[in-house]
């Protein structure tokens, strides 16, 4: 047997050293190495507290993606998937170059031929908090005659943490509410938006309320008008020439049920006897006559009621007796004055007024009626302007009154 072995062994090593490197071949050409590159591989962060912890802020330079470039058989290549590839930076073992090494894992059988890049590169920058108001801004518009109040917010403010560069970079914390349309108070819950100068939002800063409560108060408006009741007497000595108040009108705000029945605002109470000639004006607050749930909208609520007090006086007028007209008086008769002495009248007035006053305003004239030849007294009548009145008694005037013919007769003699 041992004879059989040793017969021509050379020849059989020979062989069996063959056939092994065709087994070789033949499973290298069905199964070969190959290498295959994964590109955008998500890198893990792990341990971000450890920073994080120290009110530092990470800002991520470069190493959040990478490529890894593996080697293996084909049939391990050709399965792999991105869910195979473990990639992870420890940012507890970060560097003094602010530099963190990037692990890779993968099946053992496989080979990590090359990483881009090898490391994950960051920042730090202090963590800062800011307080901020809370600002409303609008969408749309309400219909002419309601308005808006000012808007109750809860909170009216909100602490925003973050990077400082990016805190430095906020202008303004909004929140957008939408009123187009509305006819009743507005109240909503709101996610604030952080803003920088542009308007742009800045994203990735904490804040402190992720939800804000905004009630907007929406009432209707109305012009009325404004108008005042008196009281008492004014001095006999006196006349009021101007009464009225400053503001005519006024527009005032209030629910709509309520501003239904409201038509004017009255300032009752002016006591006429408290004025005199001294007094010029008169301050009021209308505030103080305004019915509960309704208010001065967009104007003062203080107006004036402007008084002109002057005191009254006599004044005497002379009358020719040529300024006299004579009314109904027959065709067949004519009249002569006896007497020509002018007529003196007196009237009571302001000053200003008696001042232009004219005679024949007032219109002096002598009814002969029913009057014959003779002589009569005869009353003179006047029309008296309201504004006057009148002092003196009713003057007379002697007129003869004849017949024409008669007048005529005694002319020829």
């Amino acid at each position: 047997m041992i004879e059989k072995i040793k017969n021509n062994w050379l020849w059989k090593v020979a062989a069996l050293l063959i056939a092994f490197v065709l087994w070789l071949v033949v499973v290298n050409y069905d199964d070969p190495y190959i290498k295959k590159t994964f590109n955008n591989v998500v890198v893990e962060k792990r341990n971000e507290l450890a920073i994080t912890a120290q009110d530092q802020a990470i800002e991520y330079k470069e190493g959040e993606n990478i490529s890894v470039t593996l080697g293996g058989k084909r049939s391990l290549i050709d399965r792999l998937t991105y869910s195979d590839i473990k990639a992870y930076a420890d940012l507890g073992k970060v560097s003094i170059t602010n530099t963190v090494d990037i692990i890779i894992e993968v099946n053992d059988q496989i080979d990590i031929l090359e990483k881009k890049p090898n490391n994950m590169q960051i920042s730090l920058e202090p963590i800062i908090k800011s307080l901020k108001d809370v600002q409303v801004s609008y969408i749309g518009e309400l219909d002419s005659d309601y308005i808006r109040l000012n808007p109750v917010i809860i909170p009216n403010q909100i602490e925003i943490t973050g990077p400082q560069s990016q805190l430095s970079r906020v202008s303004e914390v909004r929140v957008p509410i939408r009123i187009d349309n509305a006819y009743d108070d507005v109240t909503v819950y709101v996610t604030p938006q952080i803003l920088d100068s542009t308007g742009k939002e800045i994203l990735g800063l904490q804040m402190s309320n992720n939800q804000i409560q905004v009630k907007v108060p929406i009432q209707k408006i109305k012009t009325v008008p404004v108008v005042f009741q008196t009281v008492g007497s004014l001095n006999e000595a006196y006349r009021l020439v101007t009464m009225e108040l400053e503001m005519k009108e006024i527009i005032v705000r209030g629910e709509p049920d309520v501003l239904e029945n409201f038509t004017e605002l009255v300032v009752p109470n002016i006591d006429l006897s408290t004025f005199n000639q001294e007094t010029e004006s008169y301050s009021i607050n209308l505030n103080q006559y305004l019915p509960a749930g309704i208010n001065v909208y967009n104007s003062d609520a203080l107006t004036e009621l402007i008084i002109e007090v002057e005191p009254l006086v006599n004044q005497d007028y002379t009358i020719d007796l040529e300024e006299v007209t004579i009314r109904q008086l027959d065709e067949d008769l004519t009249y002569r004055y006896l007497d020509t002495t002018p007529l003196n009248v007196r009237l009571r007035g302001i000053e200003k007024e008696l001042s232009v006053l004219e005679v024949k305003t007032l219109q002096p004239r002598a009814f002969l009626k029913d009057l014959g030849p003779g002589i009569h007294n005869v009353e003179v009548e006047f029309v008296v302007p309201s504004n006057f009145e009148w002092i003196s008694g009713t003057p007379t005037v002697r007129i003869e009154i004849s017949s024409i013919d008669q007048e005529e007769v005694s002319t020829d003699n």
